[in-house]
Order: C-alpha cells, then sequence, then structure tokens
C-alpha cells in the first residue's frame, strides 16, 4: 500500500480514483438542449482524487438531468458538468444523496484531474522539481506538478528493458539505472528527453548526491561521476579492478577537507562450482 505522512500524521497517500461513473437519468426541467458531459470524484477533505473519462448524455428541451451519488466514508462525492456542447466541466454540487441539474453554472471550480489516478507502489521514490518519481519493476511513474496524489496513466510514465536499479535526481534531470544508464532530462514537462549516459547497467543502490549536487554511482568499472546534464566521467577506471555486484549502497564521507565516496556492494548469487551431491544404487531381488 502507499502511505503518506505529513505534520504528525499518517494517511492514505493518494485519492480513491472514480473508474464508472454514476449513471445519469432524463427528467422534466429547463436545462438547454445538447450533449452534457458528466464525470464525479471524490474528495478526502485535503485532496481531490482523479476520475475516467466523463459520459455524455443528449437533453432535449425542457429536460433536466438527475444523478445519484453514492457515499463513502471520509470522502465526499463531487459532481461536474459541462455546457451543452462544452468540454470544460464545472463543479456544480458534493456530498453523496440524489441531484437534478436544471442549470450549469460555469462560474465554479473546474475539473482538472480527468484521466488522472492515485500512484502506484513502487520501489524507489525520488523528489524533483515538485514532482515525484516511483519506480516500480521497468517502469518510472511521474506525478504530476505540485499534486503528488496524481499521475497520468497514459502518459506519465516511463519504460525500460530491465528493472530500475535506482533513480536519483541531479543536474537538472533524473539519472536512472536500468539496462543502460539513462539520463532524462524535462521530466516534469509535456516534452521530456532521454539520453544514454554509459551503455551498460550501473550497480543497483549505489547513487547518491554529493554536496556540490552531483550525482554519484558505482559501475563495473569504478566510481562514475556527474560534470554536465546527461554526462559523467569515470574518475577510477584505471584503478579498478572490475567484481561484478548485484547491487549496494553509497554514502559521502568528509573528513579533513577532503570528500570521500564510500561503497558497499553485494554480489549476486550463482552456481557453485565446488558442489557435490551423493548418489546410490539399489537391487530389488524377488524369490
Amino acid at each position: 500500500e502507499n502511505l503518506r505522512f505529513h505534520a504528525g500524521s499518517l494517511r492514505r497517500w493518494g485519492v480513491q480514483d472514480v473508474l464508472n461513473q454514476p449513471v445519469p437519468s432524463i427528467v422534466t426541467g429547463s436545462l438547454r438542449p445538447g450533449v452534457y458531459q458528466l464525470a464525479m470524484t471524490w474528495f478526502d477533505g485535503r485532496d481531490e482524487g482523479g476520475t475516467a473519462g466523463a459520459i455524455q448524455i443528449e437533453v432535449a428541451a425542457n429536460q433536466a438531468i438527475t444523478v445519484t451519488l453514492p457515499s463513502r466514508a471520509g470522502h465526499t462525492p463531487r459532481l461536474y458538468v459541462s455546457q451543452p456542447g462544452g468540454s470544460t466541466l464545472y463543479l456544480q454540487c458534493e456530498g453523496a444523496g440524489g441531484y437534478v441539474v436544471n442549470r450549469v453554472d460555469d462560474s465554479t471550480a473546474r475539473l482538472e484531474t480527468m484521466h488522472m489516478r492515485a500512484p502506484r507502489p513502487g520501489s524507489i521514490v525520488t523528489q524533483h522539481n515538485g514532482v515525484l518519481a516511483i519506480a516500480d519493476r521497468s517502469y518510472l511513474w511521474v506525478t504530476t506538478p505540485l499534486r503528488p496524489h496524481l499521475q497520468r496513466p497514459m502518459s506519465g510514465f516511463f519504460q525500460f528493458a530491465a528493472p530500475i536499479g535506482f533513480v536519483i535526481s541531479a543536474d537538472g534531470g533524473l539519472y536512472v539505472s536500468a539496462d543502460k544508464t539513462y539520463f532524462i532530462s524535462g521530466v516534469e514537462s509535456d516534452a521530456p528527453a532521454i539520453q544514454t549516459v554509459f551503455d551498460y547497467a550501473s550497480v543497483a543502490g549505489t547513487a547518491v548526491k554529493s554536496p556540490d549536487d552531483k550525482a554519484v554511482w558505482m559501475t563495473r568499472y569504478g566510481v562514475a561521476i556527474t560534470e554536465a546534464p546527461g554526462q559523467a566521467k569515470l574518475i577510477s577506471q584505471e584503478h579498478f579492478v572490475p567484481e561484478l555486484a548485484k547491487a549496494g549502497s553509497s554514502g559521502i564521507v568528509e573528513r579533513n577537507g577532503n570528500q570521500l565516496v564510500v561503497t558497499t556492494m553485494t554480489g549476486g548469487r550463482g552456481a557453485n562450482p565446488l558442489a557435490a551431491s551423493d548418489h546410490y544404487e539399489a537391487e530389488i531381488v524377488t524369490p
């Protein structure tokens, strides 16, 4: 599960999604004829949840729309409706119960969470420029800017060819280790760009931030440190004996004016060539 801690309180991270919109009905009323859009969201008192695409309903002259909003513990339903033929939905009412829409008030709050969802669980969470990057196996999900409780499942993700080993924010972007080591810029914008830093994966869990906002991690050829956005150099390649490692952890140590990167690594487990086994030979003799 996803949990969120703030100001001494622990609560669910994300708000319940609306995957199926309430079904409206037509009654006698005074709406203008046309096609209306309707959508519902849940509000937990602090944040508003995401919702699936709005449903459409056609209204003739002298008709209105009636909707019954469900109830949920700790949540308040909100109903949004568009003008006839419009694409923007406006808040019309909130609270469980039946409502009749005879007029669309377009001076209220607009629906801004359509096609969004609550964050999915992941193994790595990294903060970057007002968004959260969440690693889940070979996927990297990104929350919407300044809304850590929402993400766009149709576009707010990156997929790699191997499980993600680390994600770290530095140099204005995200460094990611998967099948290769990548740098993603503009991850919080509508036009992100990805480039390759190394043509091989780095050691999982070894990325750490230096005091001067550089990213440092371990590779099969020694320690790597970033020089510019998307660029890194191997500072110990000539003096490093490669050793296969599956994962590790790093830290920055400052002593006597020197900065040291300390990394501990764990090797991958494989078959033991020294293993031995016993065997038996038996014969069954019948009279």
